[in-house]
């Protein structure tokens, strides 16, 4: 589905996705694309109740086992970028800060 989508853009030329230059349009070299794939992980900075906690450990060991959207698109490891961001849910509010001086 992702393939179709951008064949569709492509021939409508909305998006190319092949290179501007003749001698590498002969050679069917596509242009530089880059996809960015946002995977979130389960910060520790989070305070949960111990339920939320063993929901939110389950869910993510659940998407580990699940195949990768990179996978599921189709895309080249070669075009593709992961980048990893943390997801808050709760953030622990009274966390003690102690400066420590040179």
């Amino acid at each position: 589905l992702f393939k179709k989508v951008m064949q569709e853009l492509n021939e409508c030329q909305e998006l190319g996705i092949y290179s501007k230059y003749e001698s590498l349009k002969q050679k069917d070299f596509h242009a530089d694309i880059t996809y960015v794939i946002i995977e979130s992980f389960f910060s520790i900075e989070n305070e949960l109740s111990f339920k939320e906690d063993f929901i939110m450990d389950l869910y993510f060991n659940i998407k580990h086992l699940a195949q990768s959207d990179q996978k599921a698109f189709g895309l080249d490891s070669d075009m593709t970028v992961v980048e990893h961001v943390p997801l808050l849910i709760k953030a622990n509010e009274n966390l003690p800060l102690k400066r420590i001086y040179d």
